[in-house]
């Protein structure tokens, strides 16, 4: 995460948001005598919002870090769309 100021990010705007955008970087403006400031894409503020919500509720967290557990050693199960869907 590159760390800016607020003088180089206002004179170098377009080039930094679309450096977010384009290289999902993010990027922190600093400020003298103010609190700092976060620039992200708005796909990248999407998405940690939504792995916060998932990961808000304590159930709902095990259960996803469980399965990421068992995805990174290997205990998964392929299905096709067309074996899912007998499955309803």
């Amino acid at each position: 995460m590159e760390a800016i100021n607020y003088s180089d990010f206002r004179a170098n705007m377009k080039s930094y948001m679309d450096n977010a955008y384009e290289n999902h970087e993010t990027m922190i403006i600093t400020r003298k005598k103010m609190k700092n400031i976060v620039i992200m894409s708005i796909e990248d503020y999407n998405s940690l919002m939504t792995t916060n919500y998932l990961l808000a509720n304590p159930n709902n967290s095990k259960h996803l870090l469980e399965s990421i557990e068992q995805a990174k050693e290997g205990r998964t199960v392929s299905k096709t769309v067309e074996e899912l869907e007998l499955c309803e």
